[in-house]
């Protein structure tokens, strides 16, 4: 949804020009956010839906999937502001995967991943939407 957004709207802001060896690298990561990151972290939300008590070994292993996402995060962002170099909607995908990591999978011994998490949530628009209550 967010790709056909900047597609149909976007008039260009938010992700390299298509066709371009960084428009590939900013799809990689957004489809990363989301179906590879993301999902080990919902199975999490899911599982505890269903299950009371939860199955602690079904819970660690979504963790260390998760956690193995967060790893390789840290060592791309290394040296970088951003995931593609420039701010894109792959940072804002990965930053809502972040704070669902942040809650059910803590990173803090991933210092990259975390500096990373830390500048995302400082952005203005960021801040704003996570201080306010759903």
């Amino acid at each position: 949804m967010v790709q056909y957004l900047l597609d149909r709207y976007g008039e260009g802001r938010f992700q390299p020009e298509a066709g371009t060896p960084d428009h590939a690298l900013y799809l990689q990561w957004s489809w990363f956010a989301e179906s590879t990151f993301a999902r080990p972290l919902g199975e999490i939300v899911n599982h505890r839906r269903n299950f009371n008590p939860e199955i602690p070994e079904v819970v660690a292993e979504m963790k260390k999937r998760a956690l193995q996402c967060v790893g390789a995060v840290d060592e791309a962002i290394r040296g970088r502001e951003f995931i593609t170099g420039e701010f894109t909607a792959a940072d804002i995908m990965l930053g809502y995967t972040f704070s669902l990591a942040d809650h059910f999978a803590p990173f803090s011994e991933y210092v990259e991943a975390t500096r990373y998490w830390q500048s995302l949530k400082a952005r203005p628009a960021a801040a704003k939407t996570f201080s306010e209550s759903f």
